[in-house]
């Protein structure tokens, strides 16, 4: 992809494809990192779920500039921004979802929360890279993927599924078919925007 064309160059119908692929593929990231997490191979599970929230995160922004035509964001963005991508993911799993089930109140500063969802998706990036390569910290010592943990491969796993089985739903024919029948009674030229 060209990181100088933004998604509004991409047909609506571009978009949906990507969106729906991306749903796919974080799906079967998703399936893959539980696999490698039951025989014991937890540094590559951990990456893997982390680029599952990834993908997830990709099909996600493809359908809010789909639906309601923001945020606009790069081809660029869609491919390369991991940390863009992270951040969403976060956002949605431990932001909107909590909001959604009930589990927390809205925080007091969107900014803040923003801000700390962008911290965190830093440290997923970073999860995934120590899943994956062999490296020297910041403190010379050796960091292994080996030194990834059961439990952070499951917690990591966990935070991802709810998001994957979201985009999963919204990137479905049947919803798809329900946003472009939603735009019958825009004028015809809009309409052709999401057909």
């Amino acid at each position: 992809m060209s990181p100088d064309v933004s998604t509004k160059d991409l047909a609506a119908d571009g978009l949906r494809k990507l969106a729906s692929a991306a749903a796919g593929n974080a799906r079967d990231l998703l399936e893959e990192a539980e696999i490698l997490l039951g025989h014991r191979r937890w540094p590559r599970a951990c990456a893997l779920a982390v680029l599952a929230g990834e993908e997830a995160a990709k099909a996600f922004r493809c359908m809010c500039v789909l639906v309601i035509g923001a945020p606009k964001v790069s081809r660029h963005d869609l491919e390369r921004d991991h940390i863009g991508k992270l951040t969403v993911a976060r956002i949605m799993t431990d932001l909107l979802f909590p909001l959604i089930r009930a589990e927390q109140e809205p925080p007091e500063s969107v900014a803040e929360a923003t801000a700390q969802m962008e911290q965190t998706a830093r440290q997923d990036d970073r999860a995934k890279q120590r899943g994956l390569y062999v490296d020297i910290g910041p403190d010379g010592s050796l960091q292994q993927p080996s030194d990834i943990t059961e439990a952070e491969a499951s917690g990591v796993i966990a935070g991802v599924a709810d998001l994957v089985k979201v985009v999963e739903l919204m990137t479905s024919n049947e919803v798809l078919q329900m946003i472009i029948e939603g735009y019958s009674g825009l004028p015809i030229e809009v309409q052709a925007n999401y057909r």
